[in-house]
């Protein structure tokens, strides 16, 4: 899977799996994370999803740059998951969260729904 990372992103990745204990895919993960910082202008970071997953589940946000890393790796996941299962995120958290499900409407077309008929 791809991740589109600022030159920023990538350097706080770098160091970030540079103090991370050994896991399963830090190799690969260090070799793509060099690859891709060794270009002049930065592209997509090219990377299996499993390692990719491993990656930012050991990433502890002490600050701003790591906190964002984590954020946009998380939401690259969510989507890459999204687009497995052919079902836009967007429609997922509707299903989910939705008024039918007792969650908060999305838009007032469904707080009308959820208040139920009205006399007009």
């Amino acid at each position: 899977m791809s991740v589109n990372l600022s030159r920023a992103d990538l350097v706080a990745l770098k160091e970030t799996i540079e103090l991370t204990p050994v896991f399963e895919g830090r190799t690969q993960a260090r070799e793509a994370i060099r690859e891709v910082l060794r270009e002049r202008r930065p592209s997509l970071l090219w990377i299996e999803a499993s390692i990719l997953e491993a990656v930012a589940r050991r990433i502890v946000p002490v600050d701003v740059p790591t906190a964002n890393l984590r954020s946009k790796l998380n939401r690259a996941l969510q989507d890459e998951h999204a687009q497995e299962s052919n079902t836009p995120r967007a429609v997922q958290e509707a299903e989910k969260g939705g008024p039918e499900n007792g969650g908060v409407p999305h838009c007032a077309d469904d707080r009308r729904l959820a208040a139920g008929p009205t006399n007009m």
